[in-house]
């Protein structure tokens, strides 16, 4: 048994283990960054413009935290879980706090409008994510079960 509290929280990380969650980090930061990119205001005619590249930056937004968070799922293990927790609540923290910066509804601060957008895009990729969460978790129940 460890007698450090924190070997005793963290369960014995490697260098890996911190790499991957530094580069976890990275990802999340590149996805708030993408996001926070999009809360531009303007004039309309502007804004029409540049549609298309808010929504190129809401799509890599998207992709940078989910990569990121089946990053900290597959590569820290179950002794490592303190970490991985830590990982999705410091990334989704930043990714909570980037979204809900700019709430205004006129053109000068459009993020209602942003939210809501990158919101639709998380839906089929967490209903993704939870459906195959939920048949590995069956698969291993029926494994395990006895006969």
């Amino acid at each position: 048994m460890a007698r450090n509290q924190f070997f005793r929280f963290l369960g014995y990380p490697t260098l890996r283990d911190y790499l991957v969650f530094a580069l976890a980090l990275g990802l999340y930061l590149c996805a708030s960054l993408s996001y926070w990119w999009t809360l531009e205001g303007g004039d309309l005619e502007y804004l029409k413009g540049k549609t298309n590249t808010f929504a190129v930056w809401l799509v890599v937004s998207v992709g940078c935290a989910l990569v990121a968070s089946l990053l900290l799922r597959t590569a820290l293990l179950t002794t490592n879980g303190n970490l991985k927790y830590m990982g999705w609540t410091c990334g989704f923290s930043l990714l909570l706090l980037t979204a809900t910066r700019d709430l205004g509804t006129d053109l000068q601060h459009h993020g209602q409008f942003n939210l809501i957008v990158y919101f639709l895009l998380w839906i089929p990729v967490v209903g993704c994510v939870l459906v195959y969460e939920g048949c590995s978790a069956a698969k291993q129940r029926v494994s395990n079960a006895r006969v």
